[in-house]
């Protein structure tokens, strides 16, 4: 059944066709029309006319100018040229201005015109079904073009979140939809949502979460997905998996309505099984990562340098600590060799490694004391092993100071009880000087009474510093003038220095009243007093002097003190270990390297500092700042 206009201007040749069509093909409807023009505006009117027979002498416009007009207006319905000559020349134009067929117009030729027909559109039925048939071939092929250059792409990304982000991308580019939804649920509850060109909320597709299979369909028509904004699309969602470990869903959304062609949902459905492998690559290595990043944080947050090594001394992993000891970034460690660095530190590693050592051993170097751990398992059939370097000079520092501790907790004890053995014959003396001093009159005999009188008053004086800084107190801070503090501490020492001939300089300026511990800061002074009593005693010097001085700075409220003398100085390489435990200078048995260090622990608990400068030969000078208030 067909709808079939003829354009003839003879109404005798009309009447002929219309009796061999009734005869022939009854089925098919049949118009005509006697001008290009009338012709026109039928397929105007019809716009589902099949075919077209057109004769070629038509008044004002031939059949091939008219066919030639069709096809420049767009019009694709096939027409086939009559004529009366059939001339090669008069067929060639014909097929040149788009004509489909011609026919003769012979004798008998409107008898062969429904079966011409017939064949005729049987013909250009098919041929636009294999032009059809070619294009969706055409259209698949550069689809699995497409899809294998999205696939290449994603097979060279390996963290998560770019190759979901090109999942995405590429289905919706391969299917030209809209807008497009990605979402990927991991076992452990972290959802990862990707969108393009539209908002959606991890509530919109919660629902999707339980579809199994591949779902079409328009939102309106949905009750399981609502998406704002979104009423009318049509869509087309894809559930995911990845593996035990992970799941999720692609959602493509097209606003016009309609549903992707046939080749590119196939193509769609490819990209998804093959770009899914693609994922869980990336899931994998994300895990991989994950588990190497918390290796690398557990041992990164262990403060001691850890190394792993291999039996040619070099560096399979190590930890943050263990770089920044070798001052060299930890992603450039790897295959380094042990041999070929250089600090104090590594000199341990060098040792332990030569000597093929296992477990553990303290080593001193540098003058600080290591624990070094060393444990060995087999690794593909090589030995590797796993370094462990702490230092543990503060330990021993702090086992020293307990045991200087408990010698100066026996020292004041023994210092009380002499104290008051002598403080008891003293009070005696005072006294029966007083008195002597009240009935005599003499002044020679005065004068001696006086100076026995204050020689007495000055052991008294002394029995009470050594009695305060030998007291075991809990420390106490309380108001404390630093200038009276500094005369109660030399006067500890001030026999000894007049013995040297040290002379004490004293320059104190007003002060304002700290909050601090007297005990406490007492033997930091103490202890400056006898490192510079020291120096000076060893610098050959026939002038000798400690000088103390004060003075306050308000801008900081700051009250500084400094104690000076002009003795041997410190050497300039010596100067940053003056603070170490157990760094000294002094002979054997002469010092233990914990005054200074415990001086700089006592000073930093008051909230302050001690600074040193030191000529060699010329002297060094200690300066304490201690804040005003706490």
């Amino acid at each position: 059944m067909a709808k079939i206009l003829v354009v003839e201007d003879s109404p005798y040749q009309q009447q002929l066709i219309k009796e061999s069509f009734r005869a022939s093909s009854p089925s098919d409807t049949v118009l005509f029309a006697s001008s290009a023009e009338e012709a026109e505006k039928i397929l105007e009117e019809n716009p589902d006319i099949d075919l077209l027979f057109v004769d070629y002498l038509l008044e004002g416009q031939n059949g091939v100018a008219f066919t030639r007009h069709l096809r420049a207006e767009g019009c694709e319905v096939p027409v086939v040229v009559m004529t009366a000559y059939g001339s090669a020349a008069l067929v060639m134009e014909a097929m040149k201005a788009g004509a489909y067929d011609y026919i003769v117009k012979d004798k008998d030729y409107h008898l062969i015109l429904p079966e011409v027909a017939k064949k005729t559109l049987d013909a250009y039925r098919a041929s636009k079904e294999s032009l059809h048939l070619y294009n969706l071939l055409l259209e698949f092929s550069d689809l699995l073009v497409e899809t294998s250059s999205y696939i290449r792409q994603m097979n060279a990304m390996v963290d998560l979140g770019p190759t979901l982000q090109m999942f995405l991308r590429a289905a919706m580019g391969i299917s030209k939809a809209d807008s497009g939804v990605l979402f990927v649920s991991q076992t452990h509850g972290e959802l990862r949502l990707y969108t393009d060109k539209i908002e959606v909320k991890e509530d919109d597709i919660e629902p999707l979460t339980e579809v199994k299979e591949p779902i079409h369909g328009v939102l309106r028509d949905s009750d399981l997905l609502k998406i704002k904004g979104a009423e009318g699309w049509s869509y087309s969602y894809y559930p995911l998996r990845f593996g035990v470990s992970a799941s999720g869903g692609l959602l493509l959304l097209f606003r016009s309505g309609e549903k992707m062609s046939l080749s590119r949902h196939t193509v769609v459905e490819l990209f998804v099984d093959t770009a899914t492998a693609s994922v869980m690559a990336s899931l994998l290595f994300e895990r991989v990562a994950e588990s190497n990043r918390l290796w690398q944080a557990t041992i990164d947050s262990i403060c001691d340098p850890i190394v792993l090594v291999d039996s040619e001394g070099r560096i399979l992993r190590c930890n943050r600590p263990f770089a920044d000891m070798i001052n060299i970034p930890i992603k450039e460690c790897e295959g380094l060799r042990i041999e070929d660095l250089e600090g104090v530190e590594i000199e341990i590693f060098r040792e332990v490694l030569k000597k093929g050592q296992h477990g553990s051993e303290e080593i001193m170097k540098g003058g600080r004391v290591y624990l070094v751990d060393v444990y060995t398992v087999s690794v593909k059939n090589e030995e590797v092993k796993t370094i462990i370097l702490k230092d543990t000079t503060e330990h021993h520092r702090m086992k020293e100071q307990f045991y200087f501790t408990d010698k100066l907790t026996s020292l004041g004890r023994m210092i009380g009880g002499v104290a008051h053995e002598i403080n008891n014959p003293l009070t005696g003396i005072m006294g029966y000087t007083e008195l002597l001093m009240r009935r005599i009159n003499d002044p020679e005999h005065q004068r001696m009474l006086n100076n026995i009188y204050t020689s007495a008053e000055r052991c008294r004086k002394i029995v009470e510093s050594l009695q305060q800084f030998a007291s075991q107190k809990p420390v106490q801070y309380r108001s404390v003038n630093l200038n009276d503090l500094l005369e109660s501490t030399i006067l500890l020492r001030e026999h000894w220095l007049k013995n040297a001939q040290i002379e004490v300089r004293r320059n104190y300026a007003d002060l304002p009243f700290i909050e601090a511990d007297p005990q406490q800061l007492q033997q930091v002074f103490l202890d400056m007093i006898l490192n510079s009593e020291y120096a000076l005693q060893h610098s050959g010097k026939k002038e000798r002097y400690i000088e103390l001085r004060t003075y306050y700075n308000p801008e900081e409220e700051v009250v500084i003190a400094e104690v000076t003398d002009n003795g041997t100085g410190i050497p300039e390489e010596e100067l940053p270990k003056i603070f170490d435990p157990f760094f000294t200078t002094k002979e054997v048995n002469e010092g233990t390297g914990l005054g200074l260090s415990i001086a700089y622990s006592i000073v930093k608990d008051h909230g302050g500092s001690i600074e040193v400068e030191s000529t060699p030969g010329e002297g060094t000078t200690f300066r304490v700042r201690l804040p005003r208030r706490r």
